[in-house]
């Protein structure tokens, strides 16, 4: 409940916010598609169309082709639902978004145990201004719903490897306790599998899903090589999703296109490392600071006024450390 009222207080303005840029394409393009499967492959697609707006103060053109069928093909399922009205499907963002935050205070209940920080978990992530462009904007309901698909990957694979309760809370991976020898589930094996094909199908980012749960186990377990070497056959079975998604994808895009730019940035040597070096910092200043991290201009702006951007991160390195 305390959740549900926070994004109705921090995101529920967006009901009437209607549509802007990729959700005119989207909607038009879903509309086009019918349940042709590959149709709904291509109305993914983001840029300059004949179906964007054009805004005076945007003049670039630029056009890419990703691969998310899963998302659209729910995207689509739920525009015809609520007759491709504006209002209904913010709500259904809403709903997407409820879910993601009550996913992650689980998963802060099975990394911390049962105390009230679970809690604060979801609604700080329900609310972190860093990442409020998604929960308000139509096109990025595909990443509410990779999140969802993500984080339950993630806690059907802390149940499937049986991680211990509080496995980080006060006191270290000992605090936690272990299930034991029982049996694990095949069934909870086949949902985590499932529930990271669904995330791959809404966003490509899904595919570092494997190193995250490695880096987990590694962090949890005293005798890490150990355990990591015995669960080289449970990461083969990751790698068998990882690869047959990626022929999929190669195959539905005919090969592997390269997305131009703002969508892809083309950099080289030390100018690439200042780059690296800049998001790192402008993730830390989100995190902690609670800078916008969207694709609005904000990376840019700070950019383009080095004293604000390093002062800020100098700051915030200084009370951290």
């Amino acid at each position: 409940m305390i959740l549900l009222v926070g994004i109705a207080a921090g995101h529920g303005a967006s009901l009437w916010a209607g549509r802007a840029f990729d959700d005119h394409v989207h909607r038009q393009q879903l509309a086009q598609a019918g349940w042709n499967l590959r149709k709904i492959v291509e109305a993914a697609r983001l840029g300059t169309t004949p179906a964007m707006p054009r805004y005076w103060w945007n003049r670039r053109r630029a056009y890419w082709q990703p691969f998310r069928p899963v998302a659209f093909l729910l995207m689509r399922a739920e525009y015809a639902a609520v007759s491709w009205a504006a209002g209904p499907m913010h709500a259904l963002n809403l709903a997407w978004h409820l879910a993601a935050a009550l996913l992650v205070a689980a998963l802060a209940e099975r990394m911390l145990g049962p105390t009230a920080w679970t809690c604060a978990a979801g609604l700080l992530f329900a609310l972190h201004p860093g990442h409020f462009v998604a929960p308000q904007w139509i096109a990025c309901q595909s990443v509410l719903m990779g999140t969802v698909f993500f984080v339950a990957a993630v806690l059907l694979y802390a149940r499937w490897m049986r991680w211990p309760a509080g496995m980080l809370a006060a006191g270290g991976p000992a605090a936690g306790r272990w299930a034991g020898r029982t049996r694990r589930a095949p069934w909870l094996a086949a949902a985590c599998l499932i529930a990271w094909a669904l995330a791959l199908g809404c966003r490509e980012e899904a595919i570092v899903l494997p190193l995250v749960l490695a880096a987990f186990d590694a962090a949890i377990s005293p005798g890490t090589y150990i355990r990591l070497r015995r669960r080289m056959k449970v990461y083969a079975c990751f790698g068998l999703v990882g690869l047959a998604w990626i022929g999929l994808r190669a195959w539905a895009l005919g090969g592997w296109p390269v997305p131009p730019e703002p969508y892809l940035t083309r950099l080289a040597g030390l100018e690439l490392l200042r780059y690296l070096a800049d998001k790192l910092l402008f993730y830390q200043l989100g995190l902690y600071l609670y800078v916008p991290c969207s694709q609005l201009g904000v990376f840019e702006f700070l950019q383009s006024h080095p004293a604000l951007f390093y002062g800020l991160s100098a700051g915030l390195h200084a009370i951290v450390l």
